[in-house]
C-alpha cells in the first residue's frame, strides 16, 4: 500500500479507509456513463495492489466533482483547507497518476509548482483542471484510489 508522507495507518484503518474509497469510486460509477468510469486492467481488484493516495483535498474533490458546481468546490477547498493542505495536493496526484495522462498536452502544463501571490488559487485550478481533463478523457479508471485519513478533515456540505 502506498500512503501520502504524512498520513500512517494501521492494517485494519488502511482495510476500513480502502472500502470506503472504493465504495465511494463504485457510487461515482453508478452516476457516470459505463466509458466515462472504466476500471485500470493493470490494476487488480486486491486491495494490496491499488494505488492507495491519503489525501483529504484530492478526496474531497474526487467525490464532490460530479454532484456540486465546481465553482463551489473551489471556494470550499480555499475556505475549508490550510495552504500547505492545498499546495501539497497536486504532487501525489501527478506521482500516482498513471503517466500516459501526465503526458497528455491539457495535464502536462498544469503539473508545474505555482508561486507567487495567486499560488493556492492557481494551484486549485489546476487540481480541478486535472480532474476536468481526466473526466472529459474518460480516464477516471487510471487515477488512484484517493482516500481521507481523517473525516474531521473534510468539509461538509449541507444542503440547501
Amino acid at each position: 500500500m502506498e500512503l501520502g508522507a504524512h498520513h500512517t495507518l494501521v492494517p485494519k484503518q488502511a482495510e476500513l479507509w480502502v472500502m470506503r474509497a472504493v465504495a465511494s469510486t463504485v457510487s461515482t460509477a453508478a452516476t457516470k456513463p459505463a466509458a466515462a468510469v472504466q476500471p485500470d486492467m493493470e490494476q487488480s481488484t486486491c486491495a494490496s495492489e491499488l494505488k492507495l493516495v491519503v489525501n483529504e483535498v484530492l478526496f474531497f474533490v474526487h467525490n464532490k466533482s460530479d454532484c456540486m458546481p465546481k465553482a463551489d468546490i473551489r471556494s470550499t477547498i480555499a475556505d475549508f483547507f490550510r495552504e500547505d493542505e492545498i499546495l501539497s495536493a497536486k504532487q501525489p496526484l501527478c506521482q500516482h497518476m498513471d503517466s500516459s495522462l501526465c503526458q497528455t498536452e491539457t495535464i502536462q502544463p498544469l503539473l508545474k509548482k505555482r508561486i507567487g501571490e495567486n499560488k493556492v488559487v492557481r494551484t486549485i485550478d489546476d487540481i480541478m483542471n486535472i480532474f476536468d481533463a481526466v473526466d472529459v478523457s474518460g480516464a477516471r479508471g487510471l487515477l488512484p484510489v484517493l482516500c481521507a485519513a481523517s473525516l474531521s478533515r473534510i468539509p461538509t456540505i449541507l444542503d440547501d
